[in-house]
């Protein structure tokens, strides 16, 4: 993670460009980019999988796991706008990532506080939480 901080205008700036950079030559260097990480109306099916024993074979070599925990990393820390995109890959994957929210608006009586909570689950294990 890169931290600049500017005194002149008091901003403290993060950047994960370095590490989501290795993360797309590890796990994708023939992809084509795009603008927005994905459209709420794509779906993946079956038809797009592997057909041949050789694509298959050469999918079995990918570290599927690492990849999608790669982007989760990415996803909580500095990205979450490719939340949506994260599930959608993980659910072709045999780890099912998993993510619930529960939030109150002004629920405390007293100060008016609200209150928000969230897990990831990747496989069924807690990946990220918040309380």
């Amino acid at each position: 993670m890169r931290i600049s901080r500017d005194r002149a205008t008091g901003t403290l700036m993060l950047s994960q460009a370095e590490y989501i950079n290795k993360v797309l030559s590890r796990f994708m260097q023939n992809a084509k980019s795009m603008s927005t990480p994905l459209g709420a109306h794509v779906k993946l099916c079956k038809e797009q999988s592997p057909k041949t024993k050789k694509e298959r074979d050469h999918i079995k070599k990918v570290p599927y796991a690492s990849a999608i925990g790669s982007l989760m990393y990415v996803m909580v820390c500095m990205k979450p706008d490719i939340a949506q995109a994260v599930e959608v890959v993980s659910r072709s994957g045999e780890m099912k990532l998993e993510g619930f929210v529960d939030a109150d608006l002004a629920g405390d009586v007293n100060n008016r506080n609200s209150t928000i909570g969230y897990v990831y689950t990747l496989g069924g294990t807690a990946m990220s939480w918040v309380s």
